[in-house]
């Protein structure tokens, strides 16, 4: 959001859109979080598929962002998928960093439901969530998942993996 070396004008504007994004972890020597947030504006996140190994998936810390629109993302809780600086996980860090967020039609697994936006899915782990052969590394939504046609435009929430492999040339 904002450079802490050389302050200039705040992150506005960005996409992030349509990534199988995975092995994020704290092997790597970092925190295993997907998003780290220090204000902006007008961020767009939407169909993602994130798995990663820290205790959040998205951390808030600073400025808050205005604008952010956070859907049809899948998600682990891991120990609170949403958290920020002094603030509760969940609905008390997006009051606090993402005022007037759209967050809906994700799937947080493993989340406990009141803590977060209703207009989201809480299944009770990521094998819940009905991926093809995750052991395998296929992450698509199989086709007994529930969350097939869930997302906000009718499509299956996370990933749109023809849509990835027409951009990348194939591969997932």
């Amino acid at each position: 959001g904002r450079d802490y070396t050389f302050p200039r004008e705040p992150l506005t504007n960005v996409t992030i859109r349509n990534n199988l994004i995975y092995d994020v972890g704290s092997a790597w020597g970092g925190q295993g979080r997907f998003v780290l947030s220090t204000g902006g504006d007008r961020v767009t996140v939407d169909h993602n598929s994130i798995f990663t190994d820290g205790s959040s998936v998205v951390y808030a810390d600073d400025a808050p962002i205005t604008g952010l629109t956070f859907t049809n993302n899948i998600l682990p809780n891991n120990a609170w998928a949403i958290m920020g600086s002094s603030a509760s996980a969940g609905n008390g860090t997006i009051a606090a960093y993402f005022p007037g967020a759209t967050f809906r039609n994700n799937i947080i697994a493993a989340a406990p439901a009141a803590q977060y936006p209703p207009n989201n899915f809480y299944p009770p782990s990521l094998e819940a969530i009905g991926f093809v052969d995750p052991a395998n590394g296929n992450l698509r939504l199989g086709a007994s998942s529930p969350y097939r046609g869930a997302a906000t435009d009718g499509t299956d929430v996370g990933v749109l993996f023809d849509a990835l492999n027409a951009a990348i040339g194939g591969g997932f």
